[in-house]
């Protein structure tokens, strides 16, 4: 729950002395709340706005355009699709998928309190080396996906969390 500029988290912690479980509350000051809840929901929701239009582009570049003819190297790996028209609902879910990932990029930097474009953009560059480069790495070792897919995939979701890191560090105090 938000209150002004202290993050309010309740969570259950168990005692181990007395066995019994107890909730406490938890505060984290986050610098970035400061200016109040009000403003930087509207702020928030037209950054994630933003940076969610703007990765599905660069999603449509690295995913699907970038080397689209390596995709057919392996083609059991991919789902079938009859017609392109089967490929309009897992764009659909991967379009959702990016205003996800935009909104925890901008909340990442927000709970974090990092000021400035060259903070949120290292921020986000450590969250993508922490997690979509780990799995697309993990997958081009394990799964039958060309290596020049996999480098696009990565470098993708690189310019996706960017994105969200530059809108963040233009619409948060």
């Amino acid at each position: 729950m938000l209150s002004g500029s202290i993050l309010n988290v309740t969570m259950a912690e168990f005692s181990s002395f007395s066995g019994s479980l107890s909730t406490t509350r938890v505060t984290v000051d986050c610098p970035r709340y400061s200016r109040g809840a009000l403003v930087l929901s509207w702020q928030a929701i037209v950054a994630v706005l933003a940076a969610g239009l703007v990765s599905s582009f660069t999603d449509w570049l690295f995913m699907g355009v970038l080397f689209s003819s390596r995709y057919k190297t392996y083609p059991e790996t991919w789902w079938p699709r009859a017609t392109k028209a089967d490929e309009t609902k897992p764009i659909l879910y991967s379009t959702i998928i990016g205003f996800i990932t935009a909104a925890g990029v901008i909340a990442l930097c927000a709970i974090t309190g990092t000021h400035g474009l060259k903070a949120d953009l290292i921020l986000a560059a450590i969250a993508w080396a922490a997690g979509p480069l780990v799995v697309c790495i993990t997958n081009g070792l394990w799964v039958r996906i060309d290596p020049a897919v996999t480098f696009a995939h990565s470098v993708g979701y690189l310019v996706r969390f960017l994105i969200a890191a530059v809108a963040a560090s233009f619409v948060l105090p």
